[in-house]
């Protein structure tokens, strides 16, 4: 009996974006996207001839923060995060990374009001 295995590694890009600002210490609402990359809605070809699409990828994500350095984190680097800002959400989150056609934006996560105004 033949089976076909399909291993997908989702790349979950974390978009994150400020909106809005109020008097005193600059402040917005900080945004979480995340975005599972074309292939996840458009679908692919594998290297057999597969066609491959999907009707869901569902992720969840846990312990999202969002940090403001200076200098700025080098991941490749490793070590301890030393941040000026962070910003954290303490839910778990599931979204479907399908969602939505081979246009639509990245998906909204969830938001953090009062979020100090920088580059994250």
């Amino acid at each position: 009996m033949k089976r076909l295995m399909l291993s997908l590694s989702v790349v979950v890009l974390l978009g994150i974006t400020i909106i809005g600002c109020s008097g005193g210490e600059e402040v917005g609402t900080l945004q979480f996207k995340a975005n599972g990359e074309d292939f996840v809605r458009q679908g692919f070809v594998s290297k057999d001839g597969w066609s491959i699409t999907f009707d869901h990828v569902y992720i969840t994500l846990t312990e999202i923060s969002a940090y403001q350095t200076d200098p700025p984190y080098d991941p490749h680097s490793g070590g301890h995060i030393e941040t000026d800002v962070k910003v954290s959400l303490d839910k778990s989150y599931t979204v479907d990374l399908a969602e939505g056609d081979e246009n639509a934006e990245p998906i909204l996560v969830a938001e953090a009001p009062d979020a100090v105004v920088g580059h994250y």
